[in-house]
């Protein structure tokens, strides 16, 4: 037997937790139709699950847990949405100078790093391009952590220099 035996029992259920449940989806969307919303998938689902679950002694955290996520899902959309935009706003942005300049800017950069001596090039491309911390990169060369601080200060003093004209 299911814990809802018909629509009534489901319809009753319903009116107990949804006003609750719409206010926790709101605690995290902020935007009651889209709490709403929310809640009503929830029950939906609910009801198409409803063999699964044969008595309410669970249920409350249940429906509690599903809204949670339900509403977490709406925000990473609406944060994976608003990043899409600015992406697309920032390139219609760039004019054609921008993004000759931002070429140029890499072509000189590239250049910069692959004229410092090779020790020093090799220790900052671990650094920075690989993500190692000093210590890893001291590891991994057999040589101290002092030794890879200092080739790190001179590869970034050298790429300010090379790189100025571009930086004001």
């Amino acid at each position: 037997m299911y814990i809802f035996d018909n629509t009534e029992s489901f319809e009753s259920f319903y009116k107990m937790y949804c006003h609750d449940l719409v206010r926790f989806a709101y605690y995290y969307v902020h935007d009651v139709s889209i709490a709403e919303d929310i809640v009503q998938d929830v029950f939906l689902t609910l009801w198409k699950k409803r063999s699964k679950f044969k008595s309410q002694n669970h249920l409350q955290a249940y429906l509690y847990k599903v809204t949670k996520n339900a509403a977490l899902m709406v925000l990473r959309k609406r944060k994976i949405r608003q990043k899409f935009k600015n992406e697309q706003t920032e390139e219609l942005a760039k004019s054609p100078a921008d993004e000759l300049f931002e070429s140029d800017l890499d072509k000189v950069y590239h250049h910069a790093i692959f004229t410092l001596p090779e020790k020093c090039r090799v220790i900052f491309c671990m650094s920075r391009i690989d993500g190692l911390t000093y210590k890893e990169i001291a590891q991994t060369l057999g040589i101290s952590i002092k030794t890879v601080e200092t080739q790190i200060g001179r590869a970034l003093i050298t790429l300010r220099k090379r790189l100025s004209a571009y930086l004001t």
